[in-house]
């Protein structure tokens, strides 16, 4: 909110909770222009910062999902830890790392939820090889 004072031949001593921020000319008379917060409008602000900041870093709980192919419906490749970047395979007692296959969830909470879903334990859950 913006109050501006014409400043005639008398000067008035501004208060302590205003300061001004600038003076302009207004058809030839000096004109200062005044910045001020009521209380009323800074609780506002702060009520509506703390509602804002608690909404914000409030979350939804991760999906849990009942088999491979309920996860496969949203995410076809499967859910992985951020970390992860390619899947492992084994296969006859030999390993080998293949390069992840459709639409990977990289999402460590969503994996957490879903570690059971994880039958080889290489950081990928539901992953297609």
């Amino acid at each position: 909110m913006s109050v501006v004072h014409i400043v005639g031949s008398a000067r008035r001593a501004p208060d302590a909770a205003v300061a001004p921020a600038a003076t302009h000319l207004f058809q030839g008379e000096p004109v200062r222009i005044i910045r001020t917060l009521g209380i009323a409008a800074a609780t506002a602000v702060l009520a509506t910062t703390v509602v804002v900041g608690g909404a914000a870093t409030a979350q939804a709980a991760p999906k849990s999902y009942a088999n491979c192919t309920a996860v496969h419906k949203v995410y076809s490749g499967g859910i992985a830890k951020k970390s992860v970047t390619k899947n492992k395979v084994v296969s006859g007692g030999k390993t080998t790392y293949r390069a992840l296959k459709g639409t990977v969830k990289k999402d460590d909470a969503l994996y957490k939820a879903n570690t059971k879903l994880d039958r080889d334990k290489d950081g990928i859950a539901c992953e297609k090889s």
